[in-house]
């Protein structure tokens, strides 16, 4: 047994390099355009930065309002609204290398616009050539950004939301810290020289975007992101059936807007202005580096949100709930701000440091709460984007982004201007009162999304709003996939999608619709018949792969959205789930994981080989497996496949299960699929069993190979459950049985729990029971034959 083990390693070995050699190389080729794109997109974005500080600083030194100053970037927002909705559209036709290129350019053209500006000129002049010369940068920017925000979603299968909310914090909260470089950069250049630092601080910034030229053009694919689809219009873009997205959009608008409504315009006047106007006069320098700080405070929490926030507190990936969460959590914050600019005794009595005490933590404390929020919309755009399509839905929603902008620099640089004249601090307490505003309006807005099936949760044990009971279909990082045209693959609905609401269901008076064909099968209402097994309408190769027919009649129970279920026990003992095991307890143990991985499957025409034809089973399993193999426990899996009644047979063999399993877990470094082995007990599984190491997993054979399987005896149980330290039960479709892998085995294991689904599904049957239903009858689908129970 010694050499076989020896000689299985070698090959486990052997495949695992092979993988992992694979799979480096469709990483390379998949964060290629990835890194080339994001390059370009964050030395872009440090000129962006840059030159709004430049133009602000230099514009004020001028003699200029801030009202003025907020004009000259109207177009520079307005430009966003109408470029990200054509960006959308051009790059879902021409790609992302072109949309790139163009905005490249641009950007360009506008600092080299920018030296044109003269000292002379009038106001009324200056201002309508400076807004001339930030629509072209705001063109430039929404073209840039489309790059790379949709790169994110093309690199990412659908099935790793988890990594795709990594993904997108990561970029777009590096994005945001560049921007913050810029904004000191900016001022640091244009303080140079009062001759000439205006004209140097333009050429740098020039010299930046010249950097990302040749990789752009060398280095990228020009069908990248394009849309599949040669219908795509500008009605489609503007005019789209994407509830989530349009109502998230207007969520985006509002929180953009709450930001914008104090910080672009008024505070940096407020903390450049006089000390006898009610400002802070500090030096042009001090300003940027103020204003860069929190960027980069913003930006790097958004990089870490998922790791800080979102996975600590179980909001990953995040859904409506945290939105709405996150967005209310702002308005203390703003409500903070203005009170003390408005009321303190610290500002009226321009208390230089107190002042400062008082912006640095509210702004910090709004910069990670907002970061939060900003991480969550990002995610939610990409996700709730057509893959597609990804282009389009991206400019659609940043559309909105630009809007938000745009109507908070405009009220602000009103309300500052004309509530702060004479004293700049009312101004800029008005302005975080009207953010107050906007950050209610989109905490609401939010709230309308479709999105809330997983609950809320802040943390293990604090459960703000309870999961839905259908709410099992997206789990982590397991979607099920919807590719209708690829029979292998399994389209899934969720529950309270599936069921008819208000719907005429039949009176007890009618007996509960069974009709007497049905009686005939045993299926009589009330004591203990009123459940019984039924196989008058299975075909013969149906009643040896499935299960016996169970028919209870037709009745059913309408499943509200939410339940409240809060406070309700589970569990009589709530430590038996997997959820309440540590890595600590996990790492290192040998894991006995029991699944329902019954799973249909086929003989492919084209190829002879026996393949699953509807995965849906195994999906809702990754979770489970997933949780205690990241956690460095080594999982070996066990399950049954039809009925073989003790004989080996190798259409009941779960050989293409194994497969399937490979391909979901291909690209998943949380863990180790190592393959099948070909028994579940005896001396090879002993001997694959003792050489595994933290993280990997195992599939055994088919259980019911053996007839001891099903007769659960003692001894075949304790045989099975020897090399185990901990016993997972998630199958849920098989519990009720006394089969030795359901229930022997949990007599010889020390530990045993629940899995995530066992525990969903009883959440599910919790929930109907507490409607009080005189009667709960429950159907289902036949994996063979999609025989309806």
């Amino acid at each position: 047994s010694n050499s076989l083990a020896a000689g299985l390693e070698n090959v486990a070995v052997k495949s695992k390099e092979m993988s992992k050699g694979e799979m480096l190389k469709k990483e390379y080729k998949n964060l290629k355009p990835f890194v080339i794109i994001s390059s370009a997109y964050l030395l872009f974005t440090i000129t962006d930065g840059a030159v709004r500080m430049i133009v602000l600083l230099h514009a004020y030194n001028k003699g200029f309002s801030a009202m003025e100053v907020a004009v000259m970037f109207t177009l520079y927002e307005t430009a966003g609204v109408g470029t990200n909705l054509c960006a959308g559209l051009l790059g879902a036709k021409w790609g992302i290398r072109w949309t790139l290129l163009v905005g490249l350019s641009l950007q360009l053209v506008m600092l080299g616009s920018l030296f044109g500006w003269q000292d002379d000129w009038g106001k009324t002049t200056a201002i309508m050539y400076v807004t001339l010369c930030q629509m072209l940068g705001g063109v430039a920017k929404d073209l840039t950004k489309l790059g790379g925000k949709t790169v994110t979603k093309l690199i990412t299968p659908d099935e790793k939301q988890t990594r795709l909310f990594k993904l997108v914090s990561l970029i777009t909260g590096w994005k945001n810290s560049l921007k913050g470089v810029g904004y000191f950069l900016g001022a640091a250049c244009l303080d140079v020289s009062d001759d000439w630092g205006y004209e140097f601080a333009l050429g740098m910034l020039m010299v930046l975007i010249l950097l990302a030229y040749p990789w752009t053009i060398i280095g990228l694919d020009k069908n990248l992101g394009m849309a599949k689809s040669k219908n795509v219009s500008l009605g489609a873009v503007l005019f789209n059936d994407n509830f989530n997205l349009n109502v998230l959009s207007l969520a985006r608008m509002f929180l953009f807007g709450a930001r914008d409504l104090w910080f672009e315009v008024p505070l940096p006047f407020f903390l450049r202005s006089a000390v006898s106007d009610g400002g802070m006069g500090l030096a042009r320098p001090t300003v940027g580096l103020f204003l860069a700080l929190y960027i980069i405070l913003y930006g790097q929490m958004q990089s870490y949100t998922p790791q800080l926030v979102s996975e600590p507190l179980r909001q990953s990936p995040p859904n409506k709930y945290a939105a709405v969460l996150w967005a209310f959590l702002i308005i203390p914050v703003t409500a903070y701000l203005g009170m003390f600019c408005q009321f303190s005794s610290i500002f009226e009595d321009h208390d230089k440091g107190g002042m400062l005490v008082v912006l640095i933590s509210g702004i910090a404390s709004f910069a990670v709460i907002f970061a939060i929020n900003s991480s969550v919309h990002s995610y939610l755009v990409v996700r709730y984007a057509d893959g597609d399509k990804v282009s389009q839905s991206v400019g659609f929603y940043y559309m909105s982004n630009a809007a938000g902008r745009l109507t908070g620099t405009l009220i602000s640089g009103a309300l500052f201007t004309f509530a702060g004249d004479g004293d700049k601090r009312l101004g800029l307490a008005v302005c975080f009162h009207a953010s107050c505003l906007f950050c209610f309006i989109s905490g609401l807005a939010a709230h309308f999304l479709r999105d809330g099936e997983s609950g809320l949760r802040c943390g293990p044990c604090l459960t703000l709003v309870a999961p839905s009971p259908h709410a099992s279909l997206h789990v982590g990082d397991s979607r099920p996939s919807t590719d209708a045209k690829n029979p292998a693959v399994h389209t899934t609905v969720p529950v309270a999608e599936s069921m008819t609401k208000g719907a005429n269901y039949p009176s007890k008076d009618t007996a509960c619709g069974i009709k007497p064909a049905e009686k005939k099968c045993g299926a009589e209402l009330g004591g203990e018949k009123s459940v019984s097994k039924c196989t008058t309408h299975m075909a013969p190769e149906e009643k040896e792969m499935g299960e016996d027919m169970q028919l209870d009649g037709v009745c059913t129970v309408e499943i509200p959205e939410s339940l409240p279920v809060l406070g309700v026990p589970l569990f009589q003992n709530p430590n038996k789930r997997l959820q309440m095991m540590s890595t600590e307890t996990l790492k290192g143990k040998k894991v006995l994981m029991r699944l329902d991985l019954n799973t249909p499957v086929a003989q492919d025409p084209r190829t002879g080989v026996m393949t699953v034809t509807d995965d849906n089973r195994i999906r809702m399993s990754l979770q489970t497996i997933r949780y205690a193999a990241s956690a460095g426990a080594r999982v070996v899996l066990a399950s049954h496949l039809g009925r073989p009644k003790g004989k080996r047979e190798s259409k009941f063999s779960l050989q293409p299960v194994s497969q399937r399993l490979s391909e979901l877990l291909a690209d998943d470094h949380a863990m180790d699929f190592i393959g099948m082995v070909d028994d579940c007990v005896g001396p090879e599984v002993q001997a694959r069993v003792e050489a595994m190491q933290d993280g990997q997993v195992l599939l055994m054979e088919n259980t019911r190979f053996h007839v001891e399987e099903e007769e659960g005896g003692a001894d075949f149980s304790a045989l099975l459950a020897k090399p185990f330290d901990i016993f997972v039960n998630d199958a849920f479709g098989t519990a009720h049985r006394r089969h030795a892998s359901v229930d022997g085995v949990a007599y010889s294991i020390p530990a045993c729990v629940a899995g995530f689904l066992m525990e969903r599904e009883l959440l599910f049957l919790q929930g109907a029971l507490m409607q009080e239903p005189e009667e709960l009858d429950i159907g289902g689908v036949k994996p063979q034959r999609g025989a309806i129970i």
